[in-house]
């Protein structure tokens, strides 16, 4: 007897890994740049849709960026090649506007950035000789409200295009912003303060950030000075000004009253020379009165309408003007 066959199923062949995901940038024309670092190889990848970007140039005062920083900005893009020429002269043409945007229509149509750069630079260049900035250079001030920091930067300005000339070296550009910066400071504090940092620092950047931090700290001392100038009057000095002024005012009252009072005296004083201090009855038969007083002698005034409480009349007018000048 033969043994019946028996069929093995054989379990079915793994399904196949689905395909990875498609990514955007496969689809994107790429040109890599490789270099060496300290972990190897490194490569990077531009894309043909990404370009540099550059500030806005008009050719006007009220321009985003000044001709030199743009330029500085398309020289260095040109020498590091990571873009090519057609990249670049996009950017190069979004970036201008106004004037100096329609300077291209003279150029033709292929033009390259480096003749965009050439007729840019005839008109919006600088045209000065090494001369004519060395002269600049040694006139220029700091100005009243001209920090140190700018200062400095308006000297690096003026000398820069000596030193792309080749007339100027690096090393004698150091050591001539460095002694102009010293010596154009404007204020004698801060000179003074900064003298042995100009004697000590070679480095010309350094001694500019050496010089800041000092002008930092005169600032602030002054402002501290002028705080404790100017603190507020206390209430206790406000009443003593008032207590003294009340004072004063009294002094002078009594020394009119010293004045009124010998004068008024006089006026009632007897034959010889002595106050008569009397006293009136008042008037008598036939119209006439009598006074009376102290010491020798006594007159009698006859007649109608005379003299009445002569002195009574006197003294109390006195008294009552030297009550009213103390009430006062």
């Amino acid at each position: 007897h033969s043994t019946p066959k028996v069929k093995i199923e054989s379990e079915p062949p793994p399904r196949p890994p689905p395909p990875p995901p498609i990514r955007k940038s496969s689809f994107l024309h790429t040109s890599g740049v490789r270099g060496k670092s300290f972990f190897g190889d490194v490569s990077t990848s531009y894309s043909a849709f990404q370009r540099p970007k550059f500030p806005i140039f008009s050719g006007e005062a009220k321009s985003e960026a000044t001709f030199d920083v743009w330029m500085f900005e398309v020289k260095c893009v040109l020498r590091e090649g990571n873009f090519s020429d057609p990249v670049i002269l996009q950017s190069v043409r979004g970036s201008l506007k106004g004037k100096a945007r329609s300077l291209l229509l003279s150029l033709p149509e292929d033009a390259s950035p480096q003749q965009i750069l050439e007729k840019l630079e005839g008109v919006y260049g600088n045209v000065y000789t090494s001369e004519a900035l060395l002269e600049k250079f040694y006139k220029e001030t700091q100005q009243p409200s001209q920090s140190v920091a700018d200062f400095g930067m308006t000297l690096e300005s003026i000398i820069q295009p000596a030193v792309e000339k080749g007339d100027i070296s690096f090393d004698t550009k150091n050591e001539m912003l460095r002694s102009k910066f010293w010596s154009g400071i404007r204020d004698p504090l801060l000179k003074n303060s900064s003298r042995y940092k100009f004697d000590t620092v070679k480095d010309f950047d350094q001694l500019r950030k050496e010089i800041r931090a000092i002008e930092l700290e005169l600032a602030n001392s002054e402002k501290a000075v002028s705080t404790v100038q100017h603190q507020p009057i206390s209430t206790d000095s406000v009443k003593l000004d008032d207590i003294l002024k009340k004072i004063d005012r009294m002094g002078k009252r009594l020394e009119t009253l010293e004045n009124k009072t010998p004068k008024e005296t006089n006026k009632v004083t007897d034959n010889h020379g002595q106050s008569n201090p009397g006293y009136s009855t008042g008037s008598g038969r036939g119209n006439y009165s009598r006074s009376y007083g102290r010491g020798r002698g006594y007159q009698n005034q006859r007649g109608r309408g005379g003299n009445r409480n002569t002195y009574n009349n006197q003294s109390g007018n006195s008294r009552q003007n030297a009550n009213g000048d103390l009430n006062e």
